[in-house]
């Protein structure tokens, strides 16, 4: 099997005009699939366990993801970045969803076959000012592609 770069995009950067359906694809199909997490995964939340407050945090994480009803649009809104391949299949989902009681935002990295890849968290009020755009595919690279 080859390794092929996935193509990556930031909302705030540029979502190309097929990335919306294509988010909402995968969404629809984790629907059908066990949400499971990666070794990496189960060490963050350990990790994160270890810190004050950590032990209620990672509760709150773990509700959550099991809650999460993938038949729902309203994912949608919580995706801030995604990875697709060249066929435009989403491959990976990044996620920041609020747990408001407890100030805190978490990160969920998810791949289209349901598996957590990673898992961190945010201040609420981190809103990430200092975002690298070059690392993201954009507007004009799709451009010159075509």
């Amino acid at each position: 099997m080859t390794n092929k770069k996935l193509e990556r995009y930031h909302i705030d950067v540029y979502v190309p005009d097929w990335g919306r359906d294509s988010i909402l694809e995968c969404i629809k199909n984790l629907g059908e699939k066990k949400i499971r997490y990666s070794r990496h995964a189960n060490k963050k939340l350990y990790e994160l366990s270890q810190y004050r407050k950590g032990k209620k945090i990672t509760k709150a994480i773990k509700r959550t993801v099991d809650s999460l009803d993938f038949t729902e649009e309203y994912l949608l809104d919580y995706v801030f970045e995604f990875y697709c391949n060249s066929e435009r299949m989403v491959k990976k989902l990044c996620y920041r969803i609020p747990l408001v009681n407890l100030k805190v935002d978490f990160v969920l990295v998810l791949s289209n076959l349901g598996k957590v890849v990673t898992i961190y968290t945010n201040n609420d009020y981190d809103k990430h000012r200092a975002l690298d755009i070059t690392i993201y595919d954009n507007e004009k690279e799709q451009e010159a592609v075509q």
